[in-house]
């Protein structure tokens, strides 16, 4: 029998991603025909799986930032199989005796990582049919996994599939071709290794189109798209989702460094007024301790924080343990109404994140920063939604007021920077409209990773500004056939409306063509400004966006949950299964189970 092998090092602990995705994996490995087999940290019991599994908990290895070429890593130099710099890149002779002492904790590293192979592999041998995949490989891992090969040839009858999750280069995507230094690195150190094992058959992959670009430009190998798999149990039912005040709005996930961009204290603070009113509740996975100091900054002090995760709580807090048990994150996940990630955007420019999938695989409303990975899931629909409204206003459209607004730079969209500090703005005249709707094509292929920041302000006759300014953020959506659009809204008594256009992070120009700039006249009923969730261009807009969204919650629950279909079919586990087993060469797959 075929076996599907899934080696996660550092996979210690149950719950958290890690743990569900070797769960979703082998569940659907086992399910088209596989005997599952997972090798894991020596810490985690096999207990925990089924008995059918063959679970060996190997691995006494943990990776070191030290040791780690990436963003989120401190070594400065390529190194060999046994650990040693690289020529031309290594530490200076004043160091050398430093240097010793790091190149032995290094072998040792790579050594704890060959012993974890060979007990996984002495214990079931060698199949030529049998499918290995590593989801969470980082390039010092990689080392350890050559030297492995390197002394076993039977491994060359394999096909090795192998995931990056993080990133490589710093900054935005835009940056990242000038990092030269960090590219040669990363090229010297893994095809120094590939060159030991020529014979071996390696798939690279990633977690998104984005980060498959960035490794891409290291020339280590042809990295692919891996979705990333999100369970059944999390897909959303045909049925409606009741809603009851206080909506449950959502962080889901322990608070990192890259996560929580926009201060807690400062949301908490803006949002007072929903949390006290009984609309909204917070749920949070975080320290209680911790949250009750953000609410003291915040001045709500004597909010009522209650450490569960019952649904039926009431609490303006909430504070749920972290981790639950698959059961418990389950329910936390397809019990919330909203979902909010307070995340910074440069760190997930590239990166997905498994909450998001699990979010919106359950039809669960979103509100994310705009400029990232995270935005660029439901780009489409907020592209689709302006179109719609376009649509839908059919006469209501004033043919009295200018249908076309274009710039004297054709456009050109320029970056707002000191180097090129011009913007592209216009301006025109307006009466009686409740929205206008300002859409555009892209004019150049070469826009993946930009975006276009969009900032509308309305004036009445004296010129004084209505409203605060709104801004908009919005990258490429290949998901959608809609011409790329934005919502403006339009305040009473606007008699001229300013847009600005600026390349939003880069200091390059765009080319936007075919900007058109149409009018709906104000009608009896509100319009949502999106669907199925919501992009905050800045910080400040999260607590007026989550106002929006709790104001007309049936509208983006309903379109959150239509969505819902599509997108977790996209990213069921059998979705990826069946892209590791296309690109294994010359392996007859088993027949599935029958139902």
């Amino acid at each position: 029998m075929s076996r599907f092998l899934l080696i996660d090092h550092g996979l210690s602990r149950v719950g958290g991603h890690n743990f569900q995705y070797a769960v979703d994996m082998l569940s659907a490995a086992q399910q088209q025909g596989y005997q599952p087999v997972l090798a894991t940290h020596q810490s985690l019991s096999p207990d925990l799986f089924p008995d059918e599994w063959t679970v060996i908990p190997a691995f006494d290895y943990h990776a070191l930032k030290a040791h780690q070429l990436g963003v989120d890593g401190r070594s400065r130099y390529a190194v060999d199989l046994e650990g040693r710099p690289l020529a031309k890149n290594g530490p200076s002779l004043v160091i050398r005796p430093l240097e010793r002492w790091r190149q032995q904790r290094r072998l040792n590293q790579l050594q704890h990582f060959v012993d974890g192979c060979e007990q996984v592999f002495d214990q079931i041998g060698w199949n030529a049919e049998d499918r290995v995949f590593l989801p969470t490989l980082r390039e010092f891992d990689f080392l350890g996994l050559v030297r492995f090969l390197q002394a076993h040839p039977e491994s060359a009858q394999l096909d090795w599939h192998m995931q990056f999750h993080f990133d490589a280069f710093k900054g935005r995507e835009t940056e990242h071709a000038d990092q030269q230094e960090r590219r040669l690195r990363f090229d010297r150190q893994v095809n120094t290794a590939r060159q030991a094992v020529p014979e071996h058959r390696f798939n690279f992959y990633a977690t998104t189109q984005a980060m498959c670009r960035q490794y891409n430009l290291l020339g280590v190998g042809q990295f692919k798209h891996l979705p990333y798999p999100v369970g059944d149990v999390f897909r959303a039912k045909n049925e409606t989702k009741e809603l009851k005040r206080p909506l449950r709005v959502s962080c889901a996930g322990m608070v990192r460094r890259e996560k929580y961009g926009y201060s807690l204290t400062n949301f908490l603070r803006d949002t007072a007024d929903l949390l006290q009113s009984g609309d909204m509740q917070l749920a949070v996975q975080i320290n209680p301790k911790r949250v009750r100091r953000h609410l003291g900054k915040a001045g709500l002090g004597t909010a009522k924080v209650s450490e569960c995760s019952a649904v039926e709580d009431s609490s303006p807090v909430v504070v749920v343990k972290h981790p639950l048990s698959s059961e418990e994150y389950v329910e936390f996940i397809r019990g919330s109404d909203i979902g909010l990630f307070l995340y910074d955007s440069e760190r997930y420019h590239s990166r997905a994140s498994g909450i998001l999938l699990e979010m919106l695989s359950s039809g669960v409303p979103i509100i994310v920063p705009g400029g990232c990975w995270l935005a660029d899931q439901i780009q489409g629909e907020q592209y689709d939604h302006a179109q719609q409204v376009l649509t839908d206003a059919n006469l209501s459209i004033d043919a009295d007021l200018p249908q076309v607004w274009a710039t004297e730079a054709s456009g050109r969209v320029a970056s707002a920077t000191a180097e090129v500090p011009e913007t592209v703005s216009g301006e025109v005249s307006i009466t009686g409209s409740q929205h206008a709707i300002l859409t555009w094509n892209w004019d150049s292929k070469d826009v993946a990773g930009q975006y276009v920041q969009i900032k509308a302000s309305t004036h009445d006759t004296q010129g004084n500004v209505l409203g605060s300014e709104q801004v908009f953020t919005c990258g490429v959506a290949p998901d959608t056939t809609a011409r790329p659009g934005v919502l403006i809204s339009i305040p009473e008594r606007t008699s001229k409306l300013r847009i600005e256009l600026s390349n939003a992070f880069a200091n390059r120009t765009m080319e936007l063509d075919d900007l058109q700039l149409s009018f709906v006249r104000a009608a009896s009923k509100k319009v949502p400004i999106g669907r199925v969730g919501l992009i905050a261009a800045e910080p400040e807009q999260i607590p007026g966006l989550l106002r929006e969204m709790t104001q007309h919650i049936e509208h983006y629950r309903d379109s959150a949950q239509a969505f819902s279909g599509a997108y977790g079919e996209k990213h069921a586990p059998e979705r990826t299964l069946e892209i590791l087993d296309a690109n294994s060469q010359a392996r007859q797959r088993p027949a599935p189970l029958a139902a």
